[in-house]
């Protein structure tokens, strides 16, 4: 071979090395950004679901009335507020981070969880002012109507058609339009919703109508929480409670009218006030007033406990939704669909054991 045909070779040998070399650059490129995308998605689920087990936790702990969840964030602050803005459909925020006990969580691209909460489940309410005749409270005049929370409550926000108690949003990174996030510490920064968020109807504090993700050209995440999710714990914690006390319970529901007690809810009633230090039975008049405890000073009822077992049972009409069958043993609570789709859930434990079973 010639010189000048050896040259011609040389060059026609590095320029496929050179060729190659870009290939797998590219190629390798291509898998960095696979891997880092994929990582993302990971760390944007985790935070998802973590996110879901503190508020189903705080759901079940909830002494006011277990059911209800904290209100949105109105800032980075990670803080909840005592009460939200109410409104026909649902309210929208920050997830309250700190309230749950937890640092900020993040999505796989660093920004902070934002959360919206069906209105009856707002844990702002008193107890008390859940109970259709609010037994003469002055504090409840001030509340909107709210229903109690029981396995018949009708969450009031909707998410890609379904009725739900909670969304949660993982809003990723900017998009082109969303040019007005600010800064903020530890992932959460300033801005409003439609700054983070590209689902319609979460622009201020209120979601005015359904939630639909993911949307064209939109990277929202969302995870939702169920109106059975939330009963499904809440059962489990009442059964555990009724299957522990030591009553012998009769056939049917504990009580079928509020106000109007089987020889079941008596019992139970007066077996949790006994777990008490000396507390008093106080019961308001009227057909559907609620038992709670009480303080006596100078033989009058005072300083009323809304927080006790009784009072949540009753005034949250759970004792309706609790029966008890003797020919099989056992204490039970149905859960009814919220959705098309869904199927009745029944929660049920054996009198003497802690052992609760939902299918």
């Amino acid at each position: 071979m010639k010189r000048g045909e050896r040259g011609y070779v040389l060059l026609a040998m590095l320029a496929l090395v050179l060729a190659v070399s870009a290939v797998a650059l590219v190629s390798g490129a291509n898998h960095f950004a696979g891997n880092r995308e994929l990582s993302a998605r990971r760390d944007t689920l985790k935070a998802l679901q973590t996110a879901r087990e503190l508020l189903l936790a705080r759901a079940l702990a909830e002494d006011n009335t277990p059911g209800a969840l904290p209100c949105p964030s109105p800032d980075e602050s990670g803080s909840t507020v005592t009460e939200c803005a109410p409104n026909t459909t649902g309210v929208i925020g920050r997830l309250p981070w700190k309230t749950l006990g937890t640092t900020p969580l993040l999505d796989g691209d660093g920004e902070c969880l934002w959360y919206a909460l069906s209105v009856p489940q707002r844990n702002g309410v008193p107890a008390q002012c859940r109970d259709d005749s609010h037994d003469g409270e002055a504090l409840c005049l001030s509340v909107p109507a709210t229903p109690p929370i029981n396995p018949a409550t009708v969450p009031s926000l909707v998410a890609n058609g379904e009725k739900v108690v909670a969304v949660l949003f993982a809003p990723s990174r900017s998009l082109s339009t969303q040019t007005g996030r600010g800064s903020g510490s530890g992932g959460c920064r300033s801005g409003s919703p439609d700054q983070f968020l590209e689902s319609p109807g979460t622009s201020g504090t209120a979601v005015s109508t359904t939630i639909s993700s993911p949307q064209p050209g939109g990277n929202d995440q969302i995870l939702v929480i169920t109106q059975q999710d939330v009963m499904k714990v809440v059962a489990a914690r009442f059964l555990r409670r009724l299957a522990d006390s030591g009553i012998a319970f009769t056939d049917g529901p504990l009580a079928d009218t509020r106000g109007l007690t089987s020889p079941s809810q008596q019992a139970f009633d007066l077996k949790l006030l006994t777990t008490q230090d000396t507390p008093n039975y106080a019961k308001a008049t009227g057909s559907a007033a609620c038992p709670r405890t009480s303080t006596l000073v100078d033989g009058l009822p005072s300083s009323l406990n809304y927080k006790h077992p009784v009072s949540t049972l009753c005034l949250n009409d759970w004792y309706t939704w609790i029966s008890f069958d003797s020919s099989k043993n056992l204490l039970s609570i149905s859960i009814p669909p919220a959705n098309a789709g869904e199927k009745t859930v029944i929660c049920s434990a054996t009198p003497g054991s802690k052992e609760v079973l939902c299918v």
